[in-house]
Protein backbone atom coordinates (compact mmCIF):
# COMPACT_ATOMS: atom_id res chain seq x y z
CA UNK A 1 0.00 0.00 0.00
CA UNK A 2 1.38 3.40 -1.02
CA UNK A 3 2.57 5.66 1.79
CA UNK A 4 0.70 8.94 2.22
CA UNK A 5 2.50 12.29 2.53
CA UNK A 6 0.85 15.41 3.95
CA UNK A 7 2.37 18.61 2.54
CA UNK A 8 1.64 21.90 4.34
CA UNK A 9 2.56 25.26 2.81
CA UNK A 10 0.71 28.50 2.04
CA UNK A 11 2.77 28.96 -1.16
CA UNK A 12 0.89 27.20 -3.96
CA UNK A 13 4.01 26.87 -6.11
CA UNK A 14 5.86 24.91 -3.42
CA UNK A 15 2.77 22.86 -2.63
CA UNK A 16 2.20 21.87 -6.27
CA UNK A 17 5.89 21.10 -6.83
CA UNK A 18 6.09 18.74 -3.87
CA UNK A 19 2.77 17.05 -4.67
CA UNK A 20 3.94 16.33 -8.24
CA UNK A 21 7.33 15.07 -7.02
CA UNK A 22 5.81 12.73 -4.42
CA UNK A 23 3.21 11.34 -6.79
CA UNK A 24 5.88 10.69 -9.44
CA UNK A 25 7.58 8.38 -6.91
CA UNK A 26 4.36 6.47 -6.19
CA UNK A 27 3.35 8.19 -2.94
CA UNK A 28 -0.20 9.27 -2.19
CA UNK A 29 -0.49 12.92 -1.19
CA UNK A 30 -2.78 15.26 0.71
CA UNK A 31 -2.18 18.94 1.27
CA UNK A 32 -3.07 21.92 3.46
CA UNK A 33 -2.48 25.65 3.38
CA UNK A 34 -1.88 26.17 7.10
CA UNK A 35 -1.64 24.33 10.40
CA UNK A 36 -5.35 24.34 11.22
CA UNK A 37 -6.24 22.76 7.90
CA UNK A 38 -3.39 20.29 8.37
CA UNK A 39 -4.87 19.09 11.68
CA UNK A 40 -8.19 18.47 9.95
CA UNK A 41 -6.46 16.55 7.14
CA UNK A 42 -4.55 14.48 9.71
CA UNK A 43 -7.84 13.42 11.30
CA UNK A 44 -9.36 12.52 7.94
CA UNK A 45 -6.36 11.01 6.11
CA UNK A 46 -3.86 9.55 8.64
CA UNK A 47 -0.67 10.45 6.73
CA UNK A 48 2.59 8.53 7.14
CA UNK A 49 4.84 11.61 6.94
CA UNK A 50 4.40 15.40 7.06
CA UNK A 51 6.37 18.08 5.24
CA UNK A 52 5.53 21.56 6.55
CA UNK A 53 6.69 25.12 6.05
CA UNK A 54 7.52 27.11 9.18
CA UNK A 55 6.02 30.53 8.46
CA UNK A 56 2.32 30.32 7.59
CA UNK A 57 -0.79 32.33 8.52
CA UNK A 58 -3.06 31.09 11.29
CA UNK A 59 -1.35 28.14 12.94
CA UNK A 60 2.30 28.09 11.82
CA UNK A 61 4.58 25.12 11.26
CA UNK A 62 6.19 25.45 14.69
CA UNK A 63 2.87 25.04 16.55
CA UNK A 64 1.68 22.38 14.09
CA UNK A 65 4.82 20.31 14.69
CA UNK A 66 4.44 20.59 18.45
CA UNK A 67 0.86 19.39 18.06
CA UNK A 68 1.87 16.45 15.85
CA UNK A 69 4.62 15.38 18.20
CA UNK A 70 2.21 15.30 21.14
CA UNK A 71 -0.27 12.99 19.42
CA UNK A 72 1.79 10.86 17.04
CA UNK A 73 5.17 9.51 15.98
CA UNK A 74 4.61 10.64 12.36
CA UNK A 75 7.93 11.88 10.93
CA UNK A 76 7.95 15.64 10.30
CA UNK A 77 10.17 17.52 7.88
CA UNK A 78 10.22 21.29 8.43
CA UNK A 79 11.26 23.62 5.61
CA UNK A 80 12.11 27.30 5.79
CA UNK A 81 13.35 30.04 3.54
CA UNK A 82 15.26 31.56 6.46
CA UNK A 83 18.29 29.34 7.21
CA UNK A 84 18.89 31.12 10.53
CA UNK A 85 15.58 29.71 11.81
CA UNK A 86 16.90 26.17 11.79
CA UNK A 87 19.32 26.57 14.69
CA UNK A 88 16.63 28.37 16.70
CA UNK A 89 14.09 25.61 16.03
CA UNK A 90 16.60 22.93 17.00
CA UNK A 91 17.29 24.83 20.21
CA UNK A 92 13.58 24.92 21.04
CA UNK A 93 13.37 21.15 20.51
CA UNK A 94 10.23 21.59 18.43
CA UNK A 95 10.15 17.88 17.58
CA UNK A 96 10.85 17.83 13.83
CA UNK A 97 12.86 14.92 12.45
CA UNK A 98 14.59 16.96 9.75
CA UNK A 99 15.04 20.57 8.63
CA UNK A 100 15.42 21.70 5.02
CA UNK A 101 16.07 25.15 3.58
CA UNK A 102 14.34 26.68 0.57
CA UNK A 103 14.81 26.66 -2.35
CA UNK A 104 14.39 22.90 -2.03
CA UNK A 105 16.52 20.34 -3.83
CA UNK A 106 14.04 17.66 -4.83
CA UNK A 107 16.51 14.72 -4.90
CA UNK A 108 17.50 15.59 -1.31
CA UNK A 109 13.85 15.82 -0.29
CA UNK A 110 12.99 12.45 -1.84
CA UNK A 111 16.00 10.71 -0.28
CA UNK A 112 15.08 11.99 3.18
CA UNK A 113 11.41 11.07 2.78
CA UNK A 114 12.35 7.49 1.85
CA UNK A 115 14.81 7.27 4.75
CA UNK A 116 12.34 8.54 7.37
CA UNK A 117 9.56 6.27 6.13
CA UNK A 118 11.89 3.27 6.24
CA UNK A 119 13.01 4.07 9.79
CA UNK A 120 9.40 4.45 10.92
CA UNK A 121 8.43 1.12 9.34
CA UNK A 122 11.21 -0.60 11.28
CA UNK A 123 10.10 0.98 14.55
CA UNK A 124 6.49 -0.03 13.95
CA UNK A 125 7.50 -3.60 13.26
CA UNK A 126 9.16 -3.83 16.67
CA UNK A 127 6.42 -1.98 18.56
CA UNK A 128 2.89 -2.50 17.29
CA UNK A 129 1.48 -0.34 20.08
CA UNK A 130 2.55 2.78 18.19
CA UNK A 131 -0.39 2.18 15.86
CA UNK A 132 -2.64 3.54 18.60
CA UNK A 133 -1.14 7.04 18.44
CA UNK A 134 -3.19 8.26 15.51
CA UNK A 135 -6.43 7.13 17.13
CA UNK A 136 -5.56 9.38 20.04
CA UNK A 137 -6.06 12.41 17.80
CA UNK A 138 -9.79 11.68 18.02
CA UNK A 139 -10.24 9.72 21.20
CA UNK A 140 -7.50 10.54 23.71
CA UNK A 141 -9.05 11.68 26.96
CA UNK A 142 -7.85 14.90 28.50
CA UNK A 143 -5.75 14.11 31.57
CA UNK A 144 -4.06 16.80 33.65
CA UNK A 145 -3.38 17.52 37.29
CA UNK A 146 -5.18 20.81 37.81
CA UNK A 147 -5.54 23.37 40.57
CA UNK A 148 -8.76 24.03 42.44
CA UNK A 149 -11.37 26.24 40.71
CA UNK A 150 -11.01 29.98 41.24
CA UNK A 151 -12.96 33.13 40.36
CA UNK A 152 -11.58 35.22 37.52
CA UNK A 153 -12.35 38.81 38.43
CA UNK A 154 -11.90 41.85 36.22
CA UNK A 155 -10.72 44.21 38.97
CA UNK A 156 -13.83 46.36 38.45
CA UNK A 157 -16.00 46.10 41.56
CA UNK A 158 -19.31 46.52 39.69
CA UNK A 159 -18.55 43.73 37.21
CA UNK A 160 -17.19 41.35 39.79
CA UNK A 161 -20.13 41.83 42.15
CA UNK A 162 -22.50 40.96 39.29
CA UNK A 163 -20.34 37.95 38.41
CA UNK A 164 -20.39 36.70 42.05
CA UNK A 165 -16.76 37.82 42.57
CA UNK A 166 -15.73 36.87 39.03
CA UNK A 167 -16.64 34.35 36.36
CA UNK A 168 -16.11 30.71 37.38
CA UNK A 169 -12.97 28.98 36.18
CA UNK A 170 -13.12 25.43 34.81
CA UNK A 171 -16.44 26.19 33.14
CA UNK A 172 -17.96 27.47 29.88
CA UNK A 173 -19.05 31.12 29.88
CA UNK A 174 -21.04 32.29 26.85
CA UNK A 175 -20.62 35.97 26.00
CA UNK A 176 -23.16 37.05 23.37
CA UNK A 177 -24.67 40.20 21.95
CA UNK A 178 -24.80 42.31 18.78
CA UNK A 179 -21.78 43.86 17.10
CA UNK A 180 -20.06 46.71 18.97
CA UNK A 181 -21.71 45.72 22.25
CA UNK A 182 -18.37 45.35 24.03
CA UNK A 183 -18.12 41.54 24.07
CA UNK A 184 -14.53 41.40 22.88
CA UNK A 185 -13.25 44.16 25.17
CA UNK A 186 -14.89 42.59 28.21
CA UNK A 187 -13.47 39.15 27.39
CA UNK A 188 -10.04 40.65 26.71
CA UNK A 189 -10.14 42.11 30.22
CA UNK A 190 -11.12 38.70 31.60
CA UNK A 191 -8.33 37.02 29.60
CA UNK A 192 -5.74 39.43 30.98
CA UNK A 193 -7.18 38.99 34.49
CA UNK A 194 -6.76 35.23 34.14
CA UNK A 195 -3.18 35.66 32.97
CA UNK A 196 -2.39 37.93 35.92
CA UNK A 197 -3.71 35.22 38.24
CA UNK A 198 -1.09 32.87 36.83
CA UNK A 199 -3.23 31.10 34.23
CA UNK A 200 -1.87 30.18 30.83
CA UNK A 201 -4.21 31.80 28.29
CA UNK A 202 -4.91 31.09 24.60
CA UNK A 203 -6.91 33.75 22.76
CA UNK A 204 -8.35 32.78 19.37
CA UNK A 205 -9.19 35.80 17.22
CA UNK A 206 -10.84 36.26 13.84
CA UNK A 207 -8.53 39.24 13.19
CA UNK A 208 -5.95 38.74 10.40
CA UNK A 209 -3.01 38.06 12.73
CA UNK A 210 -1.90 37.85 16.34
CA UNK A 211 -0.23 41.26 15.96
CA UNK A 212 -3.59 42.87 15.11
CA UNK A 213 -5.11 41.72 18.41
CA UNK A 214 -1.98 42.46 20.42
CA UNK A 215 -1.91 46.02 19.04
CA UNK A 216 -5.63 46.49 19.69
CA UNK A 217 -5.33 45.28 23.28
CA UNK A 218 -2.28 47.47 23.89
CA UNK A 219 -4.24 50.49 22.61
CA UNK A 220 -6.83 49.75 25.30
CA UNK A 221 -4.26 49.46 28.07
CA UNK A 222 -4.28 45.65 28.01
CA UNK A 223 -0.61 44.93 27.39
CA UNK A 224 0.14 41.20 27.11
CA UNK A 225 3.54 41.57 25.47
CA UNK A 226 5.35 40.91 28.75
CA UNK A 227 3.64 37.55 29.09
CA UNK A 228 5.49 35.87 26.26
CA UNK A 229 4.00 33.52 23.68
CA UNK A 230 3.99 30.52 26.01
CA UNK A 231 1.89 32.24 28.69
CA UNK A 232 -0.48 34.34 26.58
CA UNK A 233 -0.90 32.82 23.14
CA UNK A 234 -2.80 34.68 20.42
CA UNK A 235 -3.95 32.50 17.53
CA UNK A 236 -5.54 33.95 14.38
CA UNK A 237 -8.42 31.98 12.85
CA UNK A 238 -8.75 34.24 9.80
CA UNK A 239 -7.09 31.81 7.40
CA UNK A 240 -9.11 28.86 8.69
CA UNK A 241 -12.34 30.81 8.33
CA UNK A 242 -11.46 31.90 4.78
CA UNK A 243 -11.31 28.33 3.44
CA UNK A 244 -15.09 27.86 3.11
CA UNK A 245 -15.03 24.60 5.06
CA UNK A 246 -18.28 23.22 6.35
CA UNK A 247 -19.19 24.06 9.93
CA UNK A 248 -18.61 20.59 11.37
CA UNK A 249 -15.04 20.45 10.05
CA UNK A 250 -14.15 23.87 11.45
CA UNK A 251 -15.53 23.03 14.88
CA UNK A 252 -13.70 19.68 14.81
CA UNK A 253 -10.41 21.51 14.22
CA UNK A 254 -11.14 24.03 16.98
CA UNK A 255 -12.14 21.31 19.44
CA UNK A 256 -9.07 19.13 18.77
CA UNK A 257 -6.70 22.07 18.99
CA UNK A 258 -8.33 23.28 22.21
CA UNK A 259 -7.93 19.81 23.73
CA UNK A 260 -4.27 19.72 22.73
CA UNK A 261 -3.57 23.14 24.24
CA UNK A 262 -5.15 21.97 27.49
CA UNK A 263 -2.96 18.87 27.62
CA UNK A 264 0.06 21.12 27.08
CA UNK A 265 -0.85 23.28 30.08
CA UNK A 266 -3.26 25.97 28.85
CA UNK A 267 -5.77 26.93 31.55
CA UNK A 268 -8.06 29.38 29.76
CA UNK A 269 -9.30 29.61 26.15
CA UNK A 270 -11.24 32.48 24.52
CA UNK A 271 -12.87 32.09 21.09
CA UNK A 272 -13.44 35.57 19.61
CA UNK A 273 -15.53 35.14 17.55
CA UNK A 274 -17.13 31.83 16.54
CA UNK A 275 -19.71 33.24 14.10
CA UNK A 276 -17.70 32.61 10.90
CA UNK A 277 -17.82 28.88 11.73
CA UNK A 278 -21.60 28.82 12.25
CA UNK A 279 -23.89 27.63 9.44
CA UNK A 280 -27.66 27.34 8.98
CA UNK A 281 -27.43 23.98 10.73
CA UNK A 282 -26.94 24.69 14.47
CA UNK A 283 -25.91 21.09 15.17
CA UNK A 284 -22.11 21.53 14.91
CA UNK A 285 -22.19 24.62 17.17
CA UNK A 286 -24.32 22.89 19.80
CA UNK A 287 -22.08 19.81 19.66
CA UNK A 288 -19.02 22.06 20.09
CA UNK A 289 -20.55 23.60 23.23
CA UNK A 290 -21.43 20.19 24.65
CA UNK A 291 -17.89 18.92 24.10
CA UNK A 292 -16.48 22.15 25.51
CA UNK A 293 -18.43 21.57 28.74
CA UNK A 294 -16.92 18.07 28.99
CA UNK A 295 -13.40 19.51 28.65
CA UNK A 296 -14.13 22.33 31.11
CA UNK A 297 -15.20 19.80 33.73
CA UNK A 298 -11.66 18.44 33.58
CA UNK A 299 -10.15 21.86 34.29
CA UNK A 300 -10.23 24.20 31.27
CA UNK A 301 -11.90 27.64 31.38
CA UNK A 302 -13.64 28.39 28.07
CA UNK A 303 -15.20 31.66 26.85
CA UNK A 304 -16.86 31.47 23.42
CA UNK A 305 -17.99 34.85 22.03
CA UNK A 306 -21.11 34.75 19.84
CA UNK A 307 -22.33 37.72 17.79
CA UNK A 308 -26.10 37.40 18.20
CA UNK A 309 -29.16 39.16 16.84
CA UNK A 310 -32.93 39.06 17.39
CA UNK A 311 -33.25 36.13 14.98
CA UNK A 312 -30.72 34.07 16.96
CA UNK A 313 -32.71 33.97 20.20
CA UNK A 314 -33.80 30.32 19.86
CA UNK A 315 -30.19 29.24 19.27
CA UNK A 316 -28.94 31.46 22.10
CA UNK A 317 -31.50 29.87 24.44
CA UNK A 318 -30.10 26.44 23.53
CA UNK A 319 -26.54 27.60 24.19
CA UNK A 320 -27.72 29.18 27.46
CA UNK A 321 -28.92 25.78 28.66
CA UNK A 322 -25.55 24.16 27.88
CA UNK A 323 -23.18 26.83 29.21
CA UNK A 324 -22.36 27.21 32.90
CA UNK A 325 -22.52 31.01 32.72
CA UNK A 326 -24.14 33.43 30.28
CA UNK A 327 -23.29 37.11 29.78
CA UNK A 328 -25.65 38.99 27.45
CA UNK A 329 -24.28 42.27 26.11
CA UNK A 330 -26.20 45.03 24.39
CA UNK A 331 -26.03 48.62 23.17
CA UNK A 332 -28.32 50.92 25.12
CA UNK A 333 -29.47 54.53 24.89
CA UNK A 334 -30.79 56.88 27.55
CA UNK A 335 -31.75 60.60 27.37
CA UNK A 336 -29.21 62.96 28.89
CA UNK A 337 -30.21 66.58 28.63
CA UNK A 338 -30.51 67.58 25.01
CA UNK A 339 -28.69 64.51 23.75
CA UNK A 340 -28.80 60.75 23.96
CA UNK A 341 -26.20 58.80 25.93
CA UNK A 342 -25.09 55.63 24.13
CA UNK A 343 -23.41 52.94 26.21
CA UNK A 344 -22.86 49.20 26.53
CA UNK A 345 -24.51 46.94 29.03
CA UNK A 346 -23.77 43.45 30.28
CA UNK A 347 -26.57 41.43 31.85
CA UNK A 348 -25.62 38.38 33.89
CA UNK A 349 -28.27 35.88 32.81
CA UNK A 350 -26.64 32.90 34.45
CA UNK A 351 -23.57 32.17 36.56
CA UNK A 352 -22.40 28.92 38.21
CA UNK A 353 -25.19 27.08 36.42
CA UNK A 354 -27.91 29.12 38.19
CA UNK A 355 -30.26 31.70 36.70
CA UNK A 356 -29.92 35.12 38.31
CA UNK A 357 -32.49 37.86 38.65
CA UNK A 358 -32.61 39.94 35.42
CA UNK A 359 -31.47 43.11 37.17
CA UNK A 360 -27.83 41.99 37.51
CA UNK A 361 -26.63 44.49 34.93
CA UNK A 362 -23.61 46.75 34.54
CA UNK A 363 -23.44 49.73 32.18
CA UNK A 364 -20.05 50.59 30.71
CA UNK A 365 -18.22 52.02 27.74
CA UNK A 366 -14.75 51.87 26.27
CA UNK A 367 -12.96 55.15 26.97
CA UNK A 368 -9.32 55.10 25.74
CA UNK A 369 -8.72 58.53 27.32
CA UNK A 370 -8.66 56.85 30.72
CA UNK A 371 -5.47 54.98 29.85
CA UNK A 372 -3.31 58.02 30.60
CA UNK A 373 -5.02 58.60 33.95
CA UNK A 374 -5.82 55.10 35.19
CA UNK A 375 -3.95 52.69 32.88
CA UNK A 376 -7.19 51.14 31.64
CA UNK A 377 -9.94 51.99 29.19
CA UNK A 378 -13.06 50.27 30.52
CA UNK A 379 -15.29 52.84 32.20
CA UNK A 380 -18.13 51.67 34.44
CA UNK A 381 -21.11 54.01 34.24
CA UNK A 382 -23.43 54.77 37.14
CA UNK A 383 -26.71 56.63 37.17
CA UNK A 384 -28.08 54.88 34.06
CA UNK A 385 -31.17 53.72 35.89
CA UNK A 386 -29.83 50.19 36.29
CA UNK A 387 -29.96 48.09 39.43
CA UNK A 388 -26.54 46.55 40.17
Amino acid sequence: MAKKILIVDDEHFVLDMLVDAMQSQGYETCSAGDGFEAIRVMVDSSPDLIITDVQMPGLDGYLLTRYVRRVSDIPVIMMTGVPEEISALRGMDVGADLFLTKPLKLPEVMDNVAKLLSERASEQASDSSSQESQANLRDESVVRVIAEPIRIDTGYWEFDQAFHEGIPSQSVTLAEGPGDSGKSVLCQNLALAGYRKGLSVAYYTSLPSAHHLSDRMSALGLDVAAGGSDLFKIISLAHLYSQNLDSSKIFTVLREHMKRLFREGTDMVIFDDINPAVSDDPGPLINFFERAVEISQQGLTILPIFRSSITDRVLVDQLHEIADAHLRLSIEETPKGNRTEVFNQVEVCKIDGDTLIPTRRVAFRVNPRLIRLEGRSLEVLTGMGLVL
